[in-house]
């Protein structure tokens, strides 16, 4: 009986009858969305597995366009900046003055004020324009200010590596000037 385990299981410590070679199932996920159940087409996305036709009922360059739009909103807001600047130079913390800022692609918002005590918001459709100077010194330190021209005020942004940011700034409010963004 000993010899009849030991040639059954030769030593491998697996069954000889499990060693059989099993036919590979094909995946029963998509390839495009990631959903688990699926068969030929996917029950989420309607999307046909590979070597099958597309179903005529589904238009895959909808789906990949609402997908697109799915993903973008479930991202957020894209960052453009978020930073503190200092009013009074080094003495803007002593005094509970500084300006917290932070512009992402639906508009721009920043706390001022003592202890920041006002928030303030601009939509980059009431932006009238944007301008970036700097002075010599500015220049020699990588310093730079962002003038934001809305309605009858003027915002300044001045931070290092502020050209960067303007840039940014410059080209997101030109795309929602023409309708793009």
């Amino acid at each position: 009986r000993q010899q009849q385990r030991q040639q059954h299981f030769k030593g491998t410590g697996t069954c000889a009858h499990d060693q059989r070679k099993k036919k590979a199932r094909p995946s029963m996920h998509c390839e495009y969305c990631g959903a688990d159940r699926c068969g030929n087409f996917c029950g989420d996305c309607g999307r046909p597995k590979k070597g099958m036709k597309p179903r005529s009922d589904v238009d895959l360059e909808a789906l990949d366009r609402e997908k697109a739009e799915k993903e973008k909103a479930a991202k957020g807001p894209k960052q453009l900046f978020k930073g503190t600047t200092w009013e009074q130079c080094v003495c803007s913390p002593i005094c509970c003055k500084t300006t917290h800022w932070d512009i992402t692609d639906r508009g721009i918002d920043w706390e001022h004020g003592y202890c920041r005590n006002q928030k303030d918001t601009v939509d980059w459709r009431r932006v009238k324009d944007l301008a970036y100077r700097r002075n010599f010194f500015q220049f020699l330190m990588m310093r730079g200010s962002i003038h934001i021209y809305a309605e009858n005020v003027v915002y300044t942004l001045s931070h290092f590596k502020s050209k960067k940011i303007y840039l940014a700034m410059r080209a997101h409010w030109t795309n929602t000037r023409l309708g793009v963004a």
